[in-house]
């Protein structure tokens, strides 16, 4: 996580502020789900094809359309979000 500044309040206690990602950029956790989306797009393609056709069949041509587009439709979506910010409590003592 990217720090981003330390805010002081008053008594001498500390606050960190840090941001989870940059906007327009994708984390490892970001790759790793939209993987997974590569992956169970195509199930529910092969599951709605062989329902409507009343036999299991594997068009490979369409499964690969369906990993491909179900792949590119999430990193599209998770790109253009901003980061988050997260604010550490852990600085600041409560009493």
């Amino acid at each position: 996580m990217k720090k981003i500044k330390t805010l002081e309040l008053k008594g001498g206690k500390d606050i960190a502020v840090t941001a989870s990602s940059n906007r327009w950029t994708l984390n490892t956790r970001d790759l790793i789900q939209g993987l997974l989306m590569a992956i169970i797009t195509p199930v529910i393609v092969v599951i709605q094809q062989s329902l409507d056709l009343g036999i299991l069949t594997f068009d490979v041509k369409a499964i690969g359309m369906a990993a491909i587009a179900g792949a590119l439709a999430y990193m599209l979506r998770k790109l253009p979000q901003s980061g988050k910010i997260l604010i550490e409590k852990s600085a600041v003592q409560v009493k």
